[in-house]
């Protein structure tokens, strides 16, 4: 199948994320691959940053495989 959308979620906060990543496979998006954590910090104040690639397929362009 086909890519036919790509889109980089991220959030700063592990619920934000995690419920967008959510709504977005009700409306028909995959993750492709795994997420990504990032923790920066400015001396006082450490912060999380979660990626996740969310994709959605050309269902037109599927070929079921051949069982025998």
């Amino acid at each position: 199948m086909k890519i036919q959308q790509y889109e980089v979620v991220y959030a700063n906060s592990e619920q934000a994320f995690v419920e967008r990543i959510n709504d977005m496979i009700k409306q028909g998006w995959q993750p492709l691959g795994g997420m990504a954590a990032n923790f920066q910090s400015n001396g006082q104040f450490q912060q999380a940053v979660y990626h996740q690639a969310m994709v959605t397929y050309d269902s037109s362009s599927y070929i079921a495989p051949i069982r025998k």
